[in-house]
């Protein structure tokens, strides 16, 4: 036990060097998988994002329905919502439009089924 002790230590300090809070530890130990998978999807499923008019991006508390907001409007045929997607980590991140677009598209995807 010693053992995972000293390594979930080492893995604090190192994303308090690097400036992650901790909470997000997780999500961005996973930013590189998402930056090749969105390469992936960008080269592999050409999507027009020149056709793309509007972006919106719901901020608020958790458990205060916007699921269910975004469950209503991602029913239309021409909207796309992605659920608990951080797209300003991704753009802080240095992902392209495209990149997080094709990322907002797989979400939604995964959501819906």
């Amino acid at each position: 036990m010693a053992v995972f002790k000293k390594i979930g230590e080492q893995i604090t300090a190192l994303s308090d060097a690097l400036g992650f809070e901790r909470r997000d530890l997780r999500a961005d130990l996973g930013m590189p998988w998402d930056f090749v998978k969105s390469k992936v999807m960008n080269s592999h499923f050409k999507w027009d994002y020149d056709e793309i008019e509007r972006y919106c991006m719901f901020v608020g508390y958790p458990r205060s329905g916007h699921t269910l907001v975004g469950s209503l409007l991602d029913a239309h045929p021409d909207m796309v919502i992605s659920h608990e997607l951080d797209a300003l980590r991704y753009l802080r991140a240095g992902f392209s439009r495209e990149q997080i677009f094709s990322l907002i598209l797989h979400k939604d995807k995964v959501f819906t089924g």
